[in-house]
């Protein structure tokens, strides 16, 4: 029996929204680049600071809409 595997989990409902962490992917709809952007970015020191998770990059949510402010 095929069961799909679904990618992406839901924080708990009482979680607050600003402490969701991001993807290189996310951040990059979020700021309208592209991902490739997003590591030169990061690399760069251009980004907010991030939390590495073994060799995931992810950014707190709050950090990336407090940086798409200052812009």
């Amino acid at each position: 029996m095929y069961v799909p595997i679904k990618r992406r989990c839901e924080p708990p409902q009482d979680f607050p929204d600003r402490e969701i962490l991001m993807d290189s992917e996310q951040v990059a709809a979020v700021l309208g680049v592209s991902i490739k952007t997003v590591r030169r970015m990061r690399k760069d020191g251009r980004l907010p600071p991030f939390k590495r998770i073994g060799r995931l990059y992810r950014w707190r949510k709050a950090d990336i809409l407090d940086y798409l402010e200052s812009l």
